[in-house]
């Protein structure tokens, strides 16, 4: 009221208890004699909370000149935030339709609780006021009488309210990711795009990102600093990662058009791996498989360049020998690339080609039943007389685990089934199978990594949990479980055994995954742990003079509560007394004042939900309880009180109940002119709203 500048800068403004007429009055004094608009008022990073829908701010249009009003949060759990200017309601839109909190948001604070008004997280949607205001209460600032509470930095980053957050690392909260221009599409060949990400909040302690791309329908490849390149039409999605332990990821899809896809590679077989023809004019049916298979034109002309044979070759790659010798048949892609594949084909009439192959295990074993065992395989080729009755071994791993030497000893790795395969060398193509089953291997783990659920390394809400995975190598290892440990470093936290992490503390944390086979491999990995509420765990009552008794009639005590442990989040007690209550009262700093004379109890509650409290037994002495002394003289009357009876009615009545003398208390001495009063037994009556005292008064 009639001040100007007057600067509301990071409070915390509450009416929550369903009454009040608004939050913040700006008035010009129009109603009175001589008006005094207040000008030039600025009100910037305040948290507005009501639980009615009174104005947040109620001014004057006198009062407007110079106002300024933004980067604040409103919150009303009754409705809209409404203002008032002149009297009259004003609605969100019309208020910010007059150039007034363009930057602000509506949004719950979340308090943790409504004692301190500390809200849960760092709200950081404050405007930079300067190095003046870059100081403020901290979360856990206390009052004591004779000390200033403590107060932290802003750590650059500008918050709202009154309190402010001291934070060592602040996580990215998410991620944008844009191309240039606006652009989400490439539509030239081998074109390129530059990706930008935007992390939030813009003063995230590790800004860094990793790209990366996932290719669907298209294809592209990306640069470390976000460059797109095409390679195949379709669509890709490129994917921004934060590296600060958040588990933060923003991703863009990107559509790649006109791209052209050249043949990098052509490969040319026979059916069923033939590479002989054993009959003139006997034919082998030749396939070309182009890369990669996106390809744009996959057609090849094929051609054949007789050597020592002859042969010729149809447009659709059917080769007919011609000849004995060999030959090369070529499949040359059609795209301009230049690419080309090859084959040798043997022409002979003398060779006799395996025809079939049967694969069996010695002594018609089907199985390895030993650790690490082994079963020599064996091919029978026919016919007998084949030109060529080699074989090459191989296996094919499928629920089993194995290897196999080029003498066909099959040596087991891991329980399952396992398919071994003998093919012809003779160029037929042909081979044969079976199928090997594997027990009792015993298959140690050989390394273990340990991860945050969404590569996440941190936890940053109280109480929180993170679940914890253990990856095994190798994959069949026989025995995969894992015992989950954690050890405490500068933070707390406990793992279950499933490996989910709940924390306590703020501060790091190592968890550990150990190999249950007795192996002694284990993994580890650090977390990094905040906004945690240590609760506290107990107090202890004590006097400023380590005294448990009080002695006279309002004579007082000083009680100091210390709160264990000493890095509890939340140190504030709310004294009572349980015992005796009509015996004394006590303040909210601890200081009780004595009212009558017995044993009372003192409590000094934590305010952090957790249920602790102290407790203090005090003595009360008091020999004159009295509250009024009399001293009668020829003349007066004289009241001497020994409390405060200031605005309370002092009556004097004689035995007959007439009112004789009466004034108004104005201090601690009442005098009464016994002039013109006859002797004899009067009434003093000391009264207010509530309460009285009677004396007996007898004038001789």
């Amino acid at each position: 009221k009639g001040i100007n500048g007057v600067k509301f800068f990071n409070n915390t403004f509450y009416s929550g208890d369903g009454g009040g007429w608004y939050l913040l009055l700006i008035t010009g004094n129009m109603d009175r004699e001589v008006p005094a608009p207040s000008v030039g008022t600025k009100v910037y990073n305040n948290i507005f909370y009501s639980t009615i829908q009174i104005p947040m701010i109620k001014i004057e249009s006198g009062c407007l000149n110079g106002f300024e009003c933004d980067y604040n949060i409103y919150w009303c759990t009754a409705g809209e935030p409404t203002f008032n200017i002149d009297g009259s309601k004003v609605t969100w839109a019309q208020w910010r339709a007059r150039g007034f909190d363009a930057h602000s948001r509506i949004m719950n604070p979340d308090f943790i609780n409504f004692i301190e008004f500390v809200p849960r997280n760092r709200l950081e949607y404050g405007t930079n006021l300067g190095t003046e205001w870059e100081e403020g209460l901290s979360t856990t600032a206390t009052w004591k009488p004779g000390t200033s509470p403590s107060t932290t930095f802003q750590t650059g980053a500008w918050q709202v309210g009154a309190r402010i957050y001291a934070q060592e690392n602040i996580y990215i909260s998410s991620i944008t990711v844009t191309g240039a221009g606006g652009a989400t599409g490439i539509s030239t060949d081998n074109g390129t795009l530059q990706l930008s990400a935007q992390v939030i909040p813009s003063n995230a302690t590790n800004k860094n990102v990793t790209w990366s791309v996932v290719n669907g329908t298209g294809q592209a490849t990306i640069s470390s600093s976000g460059l797109v390149t095409a390679l195949a039409n379709g669509t890709v999605t490129a994917t921004a990662s934060a590296t600060d332990g958040s588990g933060i990821k923003g991703s863009l899809q990107l559509t790649l058009t006109n791209q052209v896809v050249p043949v990098s590679e052509i490969a040319v077989s026979g059916t069923g791996g033939a590479s002989i023809i054993t009959e003139l004019n006997g034919t082998l049916q030749l396939t070309a498989q182009v890369s990669p298979a996106n390809a744009d034109i996959k057609a090849v002309t094929w051609s054949v360049t007789n050597g020592t044979g002859s042969a010729t070759i149809s447009p659709q790659g059917l080769v007919t020998a011609v000849s004995e010798g060999t030959v090369r048949a070529r499949a040359t892609a059609t795209d301009g690339s230049g690419i080309y594949g090859e084959m040798t084909i043997t022409i002979s009439t003398s060779i006799i080609a395996v025809h079939s192959i049967t694969v069996n295990g010695a002594g018609g074993a089907t199985s390895i039943t030993q650790d690490n065992g082994t079963l020599q395989m064996n091919a029978s080729v026919l016919p007998s007389n084949a030109t060529n009755n080699t074989v090459t071994w191989s296996v094919i791993n499928t629920t089993g685990q194995a290897v196999i030497s080029t003498a066909g000893i099959l040596t087991a790795a891991g329980n399952g089934t396992v398919t071994v395969r003998a093919t012809a060398n003779d160029g037929s193509g042909v081979y044969g199978i079976i199928d090997i089953t594997i027990l009792n291997q015993i298959v140690p783990v050989s390394s273990i990594t340990v991860t945050g659920e969404g590569n996440a390394s941190i936890i940053t809400t109280n109480g929180g949990t993170l679940q914890l995975n253990a990856d095994i190598l190798p994959v069949y290892a026989t025995d995969a479980s894992v015992i989950w440990t954690l050890t405490n470093v500068s933070g707390e936290a406990t793992i279950s055994s499933s490996g989910l992490v709940t924390a306590s503390g703020n501060g790091k944390v190592t968890a550990r995954a150990t190999a249950n086979d007795g192996s002694g491999i284990y993994g580890t990995l650090d977390l990094f742990i905040s906004g945690q509420v240590i609760p506290v765990s107990e107090i202890t009552i004590s006097s400023e003079d380590g005294s448990d008794t009080i002695s006279g009639y309002k004579n007082s005590m000083q009680l100091n509560a210390t709160v264990f442990p000493g890095n509890a989040t939340m140190k504030d007690v709310t004294w009572s007394i349980s015992r005796g209550s009509d015996l004394a009262v006590i303040s909210p700093t601890g200081l009780v004042t004595a009212l009558g004379s017995g044993r009372i109890t003192v409590l000094a509650s934590a305010n952090d939900e957790s249920g602790i409290y102290g407790s203090l037994d005090i003595t009360i002495t008091i020999t004159d309880m009295d509250p009024i002394s009399v001293i009668v003289s020829d003349t007066e009357l004289r009241f001497l009180l020994k409390e405060d009876f200031v605005s309370w009615t002092a009556s004097l009545f004689n035995l007959q109940g007439e009112l004789v003398r009466k004034t108004l208390v104005d201090g601690n001495v009442i005098v009464f002119d016994t002039f013109l009063l006859p002797v004899g037994l009067y009434i003093f009556v000391l009264a207010d709203k509530e309460k009285l005292f009677v004396e007996k008064v007898v004038l001789r």
